[in-house]
Protein backbone atom coordinates (compact mmCIF):
# COMPACT_ATOMS: atom_id res chain seq x y z
CA UNK A 1 0.00 0.00 0.00
CA UNK A 2 1.50 3.21 -0.66
CA UNK A 3 2.02 6.15 1.69
CA UNK A 4 1.43 9.34 1.64
CA UNK A 5 3.26 12.78 2.77
CA UNK A 6 0.66 14.65 4.96
CA UNK A 7 1.39 19.00 4.58
CA UNK A 8 0.01 21.50 7.42
CA UNK A 9 -2.08 23.69 5.88
CA UNK A 10 -1.13 26.89 7.39
CA UNK A 11 -3.59 28.90 9.99
CA UNK A 12 -5.45 25.37 10.15
CA UNK A 13 -6.23 22.19 10.92
CA UNK A 14 -6.68 20.57 7.51
CA UNK A 15 -3.23 19.01 5.72
CA UNK A 16 -2.91 18.30 1.91
CA UNK A 17 -2.15 14.95 1.24
CA UNK A 18 0.41 14.13 -1.64
CA UNK A 19 0.73 9.95 -2.55
CA UNK A 20 4.64 9.40 -2.93
CA UNK A 21 3.80 6.80 -6.11
CA UNK A 22 1.90 10.20 -7.35
CA UNK A 23 4.42 12.76 -7.16
CA UNK A 24 4.14 15.43 -9.83
CA UNK A 25 6.41 15.41 -12.96
CA UNK A 26 6.59 19.36 -12.10
CA UNK A 27 8.81 19.19 -9.34
CA UNK A 28 7.61 23.39 -9.16
CA UNK A 29 4.31 22.27 -8.00
CA UNK A 30 5.96 20.61 -4.94
CA UNK A 31 7.66 23.21 -4.59
CA UNK A 32 5.08 25.77 -4.77
CA UNK A 33 2.83 24.19 -2.02
CA UNK A 34 5.46 24.14 0.73
CA UNK A 35 6.28 27.66 -0.02
CA UNK A 36 3.05 28.45 0.69
CA UNK A 37 2.78 26.61 3.50
CA UNK A 38 5.80 27.68 4.93
CA UNK A 39 6.65 23.61 5.66
CA UNK A 40 8.61 22.77 7.86
CA UNK A 41 12.41 21.58 6.53
CA UNK A 42 12.34 18.05 7.26
CA UNK A 43 8.98 17.47 4.75
CA UNK A 44 10.92 19.05 2.02
CA UNK A 45 13.56 16.61 2.21
CA UNK A 46 10.69 14.02 2.37
CA UNK A 47 9.87 15.11 -0.81
CA UNK A 48 13.72 14.69 -2.29
CA UNK A 49 13.99 11.67 -0.68
CA UNK A 50 10.72 10.21 -2.27
CA UNK A 51 12.18 11.75 -5.92
CA UNK A 52 15.27 9.93 -5.03
CA UNK A 53 13.96 6.88 -4.51
CA UNK A 54 12.05 6.57 -7.39
CA UNK A 55 15.82 7.22 -9.56
CA UNK A 56 14.51 11.30 -10.28
CA UNK A 57 18.15 12.63 -9.16
CA UNK A 58 17.15 15.84 -11.00
CA UNK A 59 13.58 16.58 -9.32
CA UNK A 60 15.51 15.51 -5.81
CA UNK A 61 18.15 18.36 -6.46
CA UNK A 62 15.95 20.99 -7.91
CA UNK A 63 13.58 20.68 -5.05
CA UNK A 64 16.05 21.47 -2.57
CA UNK A 65 17.24 24.15 -4.49
CA UNK A 66 15.06 27.17 -3.33
CA UNK A 67 16.27 26.34 0.05
CA UNK A 68 19.91 26.19 -0.95
CA UNK A 69 19.14 29.84 -2.53
CA UNK A 70 17.88 30.79 1.15
CA UNK A 71 21.12 30.19 2.93
CA UNK A 72 23.46 31.53 0.60
CA UNK A 73 21.39 35.21 0.88
CA UNK A 74 22.19 37.60 3.45
CA UNK A 75 19.48 37.84 5.85
CA UNK A 76 18.05 41.24 6.37
CA UNK A 77 18.73 41.24 9.92
CA UNK A 78 22.14 40.12 9.59
CA UNK A 79 23.06 40.78 13.24
CA UNK A 80 20.63 37.87 14.24
CA UNK A 81 20.17 35.15 11.46
CA UNK A 82 23.23 33.65 9.38
CA UNK A 83 21.13 33.75 6.76
CA UNK A 84 17.64 34.09 5.07
CA UNK A 85 16.70 30.48 5.16
CA UNK A 86 17.42 30.87 9.24
CA UNK A 87 15.81 34.01 9.80
CA UNK A 88 12.58 32.35 7.53
CA UNK A 89 12.34 29.33 9.88
CA UNK A 90 13.58 31.31 13.47
CA UNK A 91 10.57 29.86 15.35
CA UNK A 92 11.56 26.53 14.30
CA UNK A 93 13.85 24.95 16.77
CA UNK A 94 15.08 21.99 14.32
CA UNK A 95 15.79 23.94 11.57
CA UNK A 96 19.48 23.90 11.97
CA UNK A 97 19.66 20.40 12.39
CA UNK A 98 17.33 19.94 9.84
CA UNK A 99 19.07 21.74 6.90
CA UNK A 100 22.00 19.78 8.05
CA UNK A 101 20.58 16.67 6.99
CA UNK A 102 19.34 18.28 3.49
CA UNK A 103 23.17 19.40 3.11
CA UNK A 104 24.42 15.74 3.51
CA UNK A 105 21.76 14.21 1.84
CA UNK A 106 22.65 16.61 -1.24
CA UNK A 107 26.52 15.40 -0.53
CA UNK A 108 25.15 11.95 -0.15
CA UNK A 109 23.46 11.94 -3.72
CA UNK A 110 26.58 13.39 -5.51
CA UNK A 111 28.86 10.88 -3.97
CA UNK A 112 26.56 8.36 -4.66
CA UNK A 113 26.09 9.69 -8.25
CA UNK A 114 30.22 10.41 -8.98
CA UNK A 115 31.17 6.70 -7.28
CA UNK A 116 29.41 5.73 -10.32
CA UNK A 117 30.70 7.62 -13.02
CA UNK A 118 32.94 6.22 -15.38
CA UNK A 119 34.01 9.80 -16.57
CA UNK A 120 37.44 10.85 -14.04
CA UNK A 121 36.87 14.29 -14.63
CA UNK A 122 32.77 13.72 -13.88
CA UNK A 123 33.66 11.77 -11.41
CA UNK A 124 36.53 14.58 -10.13
CA UNK A 125 33.35 17.37 -10.08
CA UNK A 126 31.11 15.02 -8.44
CA UNK A 127 33.11 14.28 -5.20
CA UNK A 128 34.29 18.11 -5.38
CA UNK A 129 30.89 18.81 -4.78
CA UNK A 130 30.16 16.36 -2.07
CA UNK A 131 33.14 17.91 -0.34
CA UNK A 132 31.33 21.34 -0.41
CA UNK A 133 28.23 20.45 0.91
CA UNK A 134 29.87 17.72 4.09
CA UNK A 135 31.96 21.56 4.68
CA UNK A 136 28.73 23.41 4.92
CA UNK A 137 27.18 20.92 7.19
CA UNK A 138 30.22 20.77 9.36
CA UNK A 139 30.02 24.91 9.68
CA UNK A 140 27.05 24.23 10.89
CA UNK A 141 27.46 21.34 13.19
CA UNK A 142 30.93 20.19 13.52
CA UNK A 143 30.35 16.87 14.93
CA UNK A 144 27.16 15.53 13.38
CA UNK A 145 27.61 12.03 12.73
CA UNK A 146 25.95 12.20 9.07
CA UNK A 147 28.60 15.04 8.14
CA UNK A 148 31.71 13.01 9.76
CA UNK A 149 30.89 9.40 8.29
CA UNK A 150 30.29 11.03 4.92
CA UNK A 151 33.28 12.70 4.45
CA UNK A 152 35.12 9.13 5.78
CA UNK A 153 32.89 7.41 2.53
CA UNK A 154 33.90 9.90 0.15
CA UNK A 155 38.05 9.40 1.32
CA UNK A 156 37.32 5.56 0.62
CA UNK A 157 36.04 6.04 -2.63
CA UNK A 158 39.00 8.39 -3.20
CA UNK A 159 41.00 5.94 -1.80
CA UNK A 160 42.67 7.32 1.07
CA UNK A 161 41.62 4.91 3.52
CA UNK A 162 44.23 6.19 6.16
CA UNK A 163 42.37 9.54 6.42
CA UNK A 164 39.12 7.82 6.21
CA UNK A 165 39.73 5.38 8.62
CA UNK A 166 40.88 8.43 11.30
CA UNK A 167 37.92 10.26 10.68
CA UNK A 168 36.05 7.12 10.92
CA UNK A 169 37.60 6.31 14.45
CA UNK A 170 36.85 9.52 15.79
CA UNK A 171 33.18 9.31 14.75
CA UNK A 172 32.71 6.08 16.46
CA UNK A 173 34.30 7.73 19.58
CA UNK A 174 31.85 10.63 19.35
CA UNK A 175 29.01 8.44 18.25
CA UNK A 176 28.70 4.79 19.55
CA UNK A 177 26.40 2.15 18.39
CA UNK A 178 26.06 4.56 15.36
CA UNK A 179 25.01 1.86 12.40
CA UNK A 180 26.26 4.35 9.64
CA UNK A 181 29.67 4.59 11.35
CA UNK A 182 29.82 0.85 12.06
CA UNK A 183 29.24 0.26 8.29
CA UNK A 184 32.02 2.53 6.94
CA UNK A 185 33.86 0.92 9.61
CA UNK A 186 33.31 -2.16 7.92
CA UNK A 187 34.14 -1.04 5.10
CA UNK A 188 37.52 0.95 5.66
CA UNK A 189 38.28 -2.88 7.54
CA UNK A 190 37.56 -5.00 4.66
CA UNK A 191 39.54 -2.54 2.72
CA UNK A 192 42.33 -2.59 4.53
CA UNK A 193 42.77 -6.65 5.31
CA UNK A 194 41.06 -6.92 8.43
CA UNK A 195 38.66 -9.06 6.79
CA UNK A 196 37.65 -10.70 10.96
CA UNK A 197 37.30 -7.22 12.09
CA UNK A 198 34.87 -6.37 9.15
CA UNK A 199 32.89 -8.91 9.70
CA UNK A 200 32.50 -8.45 13.54
CA UNK A 201 31.36 -5.19 12.34
CA UNK A 202 28.91 -5.98 10.38
CA UNK A 203 27.63 -8.80 12.56
CA UNK A 204 27.24 -5.93 15.20
CA UNK A 205 25.40 -3.89 12.96
CA UNK A 206 22.36 -7.07 12.90
CA UNK A 207 22.27 -6.67 16.31
CA UNK A 208 21.59 -3.45 16.49
CA UNK A 209 19.08 -4.20 13.60
CA UNK A 210 17.98 -7.68 13.02
CA UNK A 211 16.20 -6.51 9.62
CA UNK A 212 19.36 -4.29 8.07
CA UNK A 213 18.81 -3.14 4.20
CA UNK A 214 20.66 -5.76 1.53
CA UNK A 215 23.81 -3.78 1.38
CA UNK A 216 24.65 -4.64 4.80
CA UNK A 217 24.24 -8.55 3.89
CA UNK A 218 26.16 -7.90 0.80
CA UNK A 219 29.10 -6.76 3.13
CA UNK A 220 28.44 -10.20 5.52
CA UNK A 221 28.86 -12.35 2.05
CA UNK A 222 31.66 -10.57 0.97
CA UNK A 223 33.61 -10.93 4.05
CA UNK A 224 32.19 -14.67 4.94
CA UNK A 225 33.25 -15.57 1.07
CA UNK A 226 36.98 -14.15 2.18
CA UNK A 227 37.45 -16.48 5.38
CA UNK A 228 36.62 -19.50 3.40
CA UNK A 229 33.27 -19.46 5.33
CA UNK A 230 31.15 -20.01 1.43
CA UNK A 231 28.08 -21.37 3.03
CA UNK A 232 27.45 -18.38 4.80
CA UNK A 233 28.30 -16.25 2.02
CA UNK A 234 26.07 -18.08 -0.43
CA UNK A 235 23.01 -17.65 1.76
CA UNK A 236 23.94 -13.76 2.45
CA UNK A 237 24.40 -13.57 -1.54
CA UNK A 238 21.01 -15.53 -2.05
CA UNK A 239 18.91 -12.89 1.12
CA UNK A 240 19.99 -9.65 -1.14
CA UNK A 241 18.77 -11.19 -3.85
CA UNK A 242 15.79 -11.82 -2.59
CA UNK A 243 15.19 -8.45 -1.14
CA UNK A 244 16.35 -6.64 -4.37
CA UNK A 245 16.59 -8.90 -7.55
CA UNK A 246 18.56 -6.37 -9.28
CA UNK A 247 21.61 -6.55 -7.28
CA UNK A 248 24.50 -6.20 -9.68
CA UNK A 249 26.88 -6.64 -6.92
CA UNK A 250 25.50 -9.71 -5.20
CA UNK A 251 24.81 -11.04 -8.78
CA UNK A 252 28.56 -11.10 -9.72
CA UNK A 253 29.58 -12.46 -6.24
CA UNK A 254 27.12 -15.37 -6.41
CA UNK A 255 28.46 -16.23 -10.17
CA UNK A 256 31.91 -15.98 -8.84
CA UNK A 257 31.08 -18.45 -6.14
CA UNK A 258 29.28 -20.72 -8.87
CA UNK A 259 32.36 -20.44 -10.97
CA UNK A 260 34.54 -21.36 -8.11
CA UNK A 261 32.63 -24.82 -7.40
CA UNK A 262 32.32 -25.91 -10.15
CA UNK A 263 28.55 -25.06 -11.38
CA UNK A 264 29.76 -22.98 -14.22
CA UNK A 265 26.52 -22.87 -15.94
CA UNK A 266 24.69 -21.31 -13.53
CA UNK A 267 27.40 -18.85 -12.42
CA UNK A 268 27.58 -17.83 -15.74
CA UNK A 269 23.79 -16.95 -15.85
CA UNK A 270 23.89 -14.89 -12.78
CA UNK A 271 27.02 -12.85 -14.31
CA UNK A 272 24.96 -12.72 -17.83
CA UNK A 273 22.18 -11.04 -16.12
CA UNK A 274 24.84 -8.80 -14.10
CA UNK A 275 25.79 -7.59 -17.72
CA UNK A 276 22.79 -7.18 -18.78
CA UNK A 277 21.75 -4.94 -15.58
CA UNK A 278 25.34 -2.94 -15.34
CA UNK A 279 27.60 -3.60 -18.81
CA UNK A 280 30.22 -1.24 -17.71
CA UNK A 281 30.34 -2.86 -14.65
CA UNK A 282 34.15 -3.62 -14.28
CA UNK A 283 34.25 -6.79 -11.92
CA UNK A 284 31.77 -8.47 -14.22
CA UNK A 285 33.47 -7.75 -16.93
CA UNK A 286 36.75 -9.08 -15.90
CA UNK A 287 35.03 -11.96 -14.69
CA UNK A 288 33.30 -12.70 -18.44
CA UNK A 289 37.04 -12.06 -19.70
CA UNK A 290 38.42 -14.69 -18.20
CA UNK A 291 35.45 -17.02 -19.30
CA UNK A 292 35.76 -16.38 -22.75
CA UNK A 293 39.76 -16.87 -22.65
CA UNK A 294 39.42 -20.16 -21.09
CA UNK A 295 36.92 -21.14 -24.13
CA UNK A 296 39.33 -19.65 -26.28
CA UNK A 297 37.93 -16.66 -27.53
CA UNK A 298 40.26 -14.35 -27.08
CA UNK A 299 39.41 -11.15 -29.01
CA UNK A 300 36.32 -11.33 -27.03
CA UNK A 301 38.25 -11.48 -23.73
CA UNK A 302 40.77 -9.26 -25.04
CA UNK A 303 37.80 -6.49 -25.54
CA UNK A 304 35.90 -7.18 -22.33
CA UNK A 305 39.26 -6.84 -19.81
CA UNK A 306 40.15 -3.56 -22.39
CA UNK A 307 36.80 -2.02 -21.15
CA UNK A 308 36.97 -3.09 -17.08
CA UNK A 309 40.82 -1.85 -17.90
CA UNK A 310 39.22 1.72 -18.79
CA UNK A 311 36.08 1.81 -16.50
CA UNK A 312 37.79 0.81 -13.00
CA UNK A 313 40.14 3.40 -10.74
CA UNK A 314 40.41 0.93 -8.29
CA UNK A 315 44.23 -0.89 -8.82
CA UNK A 316 43.02 -4.36 -8.17
CA UNK A 317 40.49 -4.71 -10.65
CA UNK A 318 43.27 -3.04 -12.76
CA UNK A 319 45.68 -5.53 -11.82
CA UNK A 320 43.24 -8.01 -12.97
CA UNK A 321 42.20 -6.67 -16.78
CA UNK A 322 45.15 -5.85 -17.16
CA UNK A 323 46.78 -9.65 -16.30
CA UNK A 324 44.05 -11.07 -18.77
CA UNK A 325 44.67 -8.37 -21.57
CA UNK A 326 48.55 -9.99 -21.16
CA UNK A 327 47.23 -13.39 -21.52
CA UNK A 328 45.60 -13.02 -24.65
CA UNK A 329 48.51 -11.45 -25.69
CA UNK A 330 50.36 -14.80 -24.16
CA UNK A 331 48.54 -17.42 -25.99
CA UNK A 332 48.55 -15.22 -29.29
CA UNK A 333 52.60 -15.86 -28.78
CA UNK A 334 52.69 -11.84 -29.12
CA UNK A 335 55.18 -11.73 -26.41
CA UNK A 336 56.55 -8.09 -26.22
CA UNK A 337 52.68 -7.13 -25.52
CA UNK A 338 52.18 -10.01 -22.87
CA UNK A 339 55.01 -8.56 -21.69
CA UNK A 340 53.61 -4.82 -21.49
CA UNK A 341 50.99 -6.14 -19.69
CA UNK A 342 51.54 -8.98 -17.66
CA UNK A 343 54.21 -5.55 -16.40
CA UNK A 344 51.27 -2.91 -16.04
CA UNK A 345 49.38 -5.25 -13.90
CA UNK A 346 52.17 -5.69 -11.71
CA UNK A 347 52.79 -1.92 -11.19
CA UNK A 348 48.94 -1.76 -10.47
CA UNK A 349 48.74 -4.33 -7.40
CA UNK A 350 52.56 -5.97 -6.73
CA UNK A 351 50.90 -8.34 -4.64
CA UNK A 352 48.68 -9.93 -7.02
CA UNK A 353 50.51 -13.05 -7.93
CA UNK A 354 49.37 -14.14 -11.70
CA UNK A 355 51.11 -11.70 -13.91
CA UNK A 356 53.91 -12.29 -12.21
CA UNK A 357 54.05 -16.06 -13.03
CA UNK A 358 53.16 -14.67 -16.60
CA UNK A 359 56.22 -12.34 -16.47
CA UNK A 360 58.45 -14.66 -15.49
CA UNK A 361 57.59 -17.17 -18.67
CA UNK A 362 57.60 -13.99 -21.25
CA UNK A 363 60.71 -12.52 -20.02
CA UNK A 364 63.42 -11.37 -22.56
CA UNK A 365 65.69 -14.78 -22.99
CA UNK A 366 63.64 -17.19 -21.39
CA UNK A 367 63.36 -20.74 -23.80
CA UNK A 368 61.45 -21.13 -26.32
CA UNK A 369 60.03 -24.29 -24.64
CA UNK A 370 58.79 -22.11 -21.72
CA UNK A 371 57.20 -19.60 -24.16
CA UNK A 372 55.46 -22.01 -26.10
CA UNK A 373 55.02 -25.18 -24.21
CA UNK A 374 53.00 -23.61 -21.06
CA UNK A 375 50.13 -22.54 -20.47
CA UNK A 376 48.97 -19.98 -17.68
CA UNK A 377 47.04 -21.78 -14.88
CA UNK A 378 43.62 -20.92 -14.83
CA UNK A 379 42.62 -17.68 -12.38
CA UNK A 380 40.56 -18.46 -9.62
CA UNK A 381 38.63 -15.75 -8.39
CA UNK A 382 37.79 -14.75 -4.22
CA UNK A 383 33.98 -14.77 -3.79
CA UNK A 384 34.82 -11.57 -2.02
CA UNK A 385 36.56 -10.01 -5.33
CA UNK A 386 33.92 -6.83 -4.91
CA UNK A 387 33.88 -4.04 -2.34
CA UNK A 388 31.71 -4.50 0.71
CA UNK A 389 28.97 -1.82 0.13
CA UNK A 390 28.89 1.44 2.03
CA UNK A 391 26.74 4.15 2.82
CA UNK A 392 28.37 5.87 -0.61
CA UNK A 393 28.81 3.24 -3.16
CA UNK A 394 31.64 1.10 -2.99
CA UNK A 395 31.49 -0.88 -6.11
CA UNK A 396 35.31 -0.28 -6.98
CA UNK A 397 37.86 -2.36 -5.70
CA UNK A 398 38.72 -6.21 -5.75
CA UNK A 399 40.40 -9.06 -3.87
CA UNK A 400 41.94 -11.98 -4.65
CA UNK A 401 42.67 -15.17 -2.92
Amino acid sequence: MSSSILIPVQGSDEVVEVRVDELPEDVNDVIDILQAEMAPLDLWLRFAVEYYKQGRTDHFKMLLKPLLELAEAKADQSNRYENMLFEQFHTDPNAKPQFVAILNALASCHLATASRERDKSKRKAGFEQAKKYFNSAQKIDLLNSGSMVGEAVLLLAQGDLDRASSKLESAADYCRGNVPVLLAKACAKFQGGAVEEARRLYREVFALNPSPPPAVRLGLAYTSARLGQHATARKAFERVLELNPDCVEALAGLGVLECNEGRVEAGMACLGQAHALEPSHPIVLNRLADHFFLRGEYDQAKSLAQRAFRQSTSPSVRAEAAYHIGRVFHAQIDFSSALQWYSQASKEAPTFLPPHYGLGQVRPGAPPSVLLGQRLPPHRYSQASLAPATPGEGRRAGWYS
